[in-house]
């Protein structure tokens, strides 16, 4: 009886152990899974607000260079938004970081504030051009905000390949 209960609890103790592990490579698979298709989630959010922004602004960079008037830049802007804004693209964009990912924060904020500083140019613009004032001025601030931005998001995208690793 003494080796039948032997053979019995070495069986019943390798089942279990071997479940034990099972479950834990289930569910550690299961979660890098998981945060993977949220990576990826962030990343396409973060590269349709960006993209969208950089895009929908790039019709005023032609005004500094004299081939369209504002008003000209203005219109293709506000097609270019009607089209392709995602209005949610922003929120995902911070849900997921804040929810998933907090090491991304900084990086998510340091986007979200480049596109903004850009939108602040093109409102001095819009201003300078209402009062009839040369705009000729914001061309290097304009540049350098969607330099700025891009690089934002570029280094977003690299810390995000950094998770990934």
């Amino acid at each position: 009886m003494n080796d039948f209960q032997t053979v019995v609890s070495a069986i019943l103790g390798s089942s279990v152990g071997s479940a034990v592990v099972t479950h834990f490579l289930t569910s550690r698979r299961a979660e890098i899974e998981f945060r993977r298709k949220k990576l990826e989630e962030l990343w396409l959010a973060s590269d349709r607000y960006c993209t969208t922004a950089s895009s929908s602004y790039a019709a005023y960079s032609q005004v500094f260079n004299g081939l369209l008037d504002f008003n000209q830049a203005q219109d293709l802007f506000i097609k270019h938004m009607e089209k392709t804004m995602n209005p949610d693209a922003a929120k995902t964009l911070n849900m997921v970081a804040q929810i998933y990912f907090p090491k991304l924060i900084p990086h998510v904020s340091a986007v979200v504030e480049a596109v903004f500083a850009l939108s602040t140019v093109v409102n001095n613009v819009r201003s300078a051009h209402n009062a009839g004032n040369s705009l000729s001025y914001f061309s290097p601030a304009f540049n350098a905000a969607m330099l700025n931005a891009d690089s934002k998001k570029q280094s977003l995208m690299t810390e995000m390949s950094k998770i990934t690793k």
